[in-house]
């Protein structure tokens, strides 16, 4: 219990990583985010990016009539070069582009028009896909000397 509350005081931010009693799962966790903010501040990288998961998630929806959806930031640059960038992305689909943004920091939640299929491929709904690999992925990092010698949970 005390671990826990020590972990609580060392990490000034609330976190869904605190029930874990861990604060450097959360600053793995806040790392990661980070480096997707950096990715997203490379505009080029950015773009290629969500052309990707655009792609990936267009091959996945049957449906020809498809709505891609951003945050406000991006919906904004994307809006004037919308006919340019999508022209490739799901040959035989129509992709519009939405007219209100989403709350997220950026990626894209695509969706059939009829809102039956959604793919969200946001950076916040990736994380919440992959958290269960994230979550190994982190404690493989912090971990790894302890594991390689005994294993976690060894005495």
């Amino acid at each position: 219990m005390t671990r826990t509350a020590g972990a609580q005081i060392g990490c000034q931010r609330p976190s869904r990583f605190w029930g874990l009693g861990c604060p450097k799962i959360y600053h793995e966790a806040e790392d990661t985010l980070e480096r997707l903010q950096k990715v997203r501040d490379d505009r080029e990288s950015y773009l290629a990016l969500l052309h990707k998961l655009l792609v990936q998630a267009a091959e996945d929806i049957e449906s020809t009539a498809l709505v891609a959806e951003f945050n406000a930031s991006d919906l904004a640059y994307l809006k004037p070069r919308w006919e340019t960038f999508s022209a490739d992305i799901a040959p035989g689909k129509t992709i519009e582009l939405a007219a209100t943004p989403i709350h997220c920091s950026g990626g894209v939640l695509l969706r059939s028009r009829d809102n039956r299929i959604r793919i969200d491929n946001s950076f916040e709904g990736r994380i919440e896909r992959f958290q269960g690999a994230l979550l190994q992925v982190i404690t493989e990092r912090l971990f790894a000397a302890d594991i390689s010698l005994r294993g976690l949970f060894d005495d």
